[in-house]
């Protein structure tokens, strides 16, 4: 059962984006923004929203992160699929509580910065990109349970 405790809507030019916080399984409540499908080529927001846990970047043009990504210190969960992503910001890495991390689809993605600062990563998707191997510093995180890619695809 999701409850939603308030809405906030940020205008764009053809569709409307919502942030809202909710509360699904967890008992505390989750800030989510969902930016899907708004042909984005760069994120429209920036550092005055540093409470979000839950960004989804999925389905838009985006070629790379924002810089101010690093201040958004509760995101668990980082959501870019089927974006043209060349290449994912160091910054990343200061993203201490990332959990996800979702870049399946960012078909010229040949390799991830060094995440091992992210202690509680537990999940990294990057099917359907060129990413061919599982990295050195991915490898030695011991709270990562899954670590998905194409070994072999060309």
């Amino acid at each position: 059962m999701l409850l939603l405790l308030s809405l906030s809507v940020f205008s764009q030019e053809s569709n409307p984006v919502e942030l809202f916080e909710g509360r699904g399984i967890t008992s505390t409540p989750q800030r989510i923004m969902d930016l899907s499908y708004q042909n984005l080529q760069e994120v429209p927001i920036s550092t005055n929203l540093p409470g979000i846990e839950v960004l989804i970047l999925d389905n838009n043009q985006l070629t790379e992160l924002p810089n101010w990504i690093n201040n958004l210190t509760n995101l668990r969960i980082l959501s870019v699929r089927n974006n043209k992503l060349i290449e994912v910001n160091s910054l990343l890495s200061h993203c201490t509580k990332l959990e996800q991390l979702h870049l399946t689809g960012n078909a010229a993605l040949t390799d991830l910065p060094n995440l091992s600062s992210c202690r509680n990563l537990m999940l990294v998707d990057v099917v359907g990109t060129r990413i061919r191997e599982i990295p050195a510093h991915i490898r030695t995180m011991d709270h990562l349970y899954y670590f998905k890619y194409n070994p072999g695809e060309k």
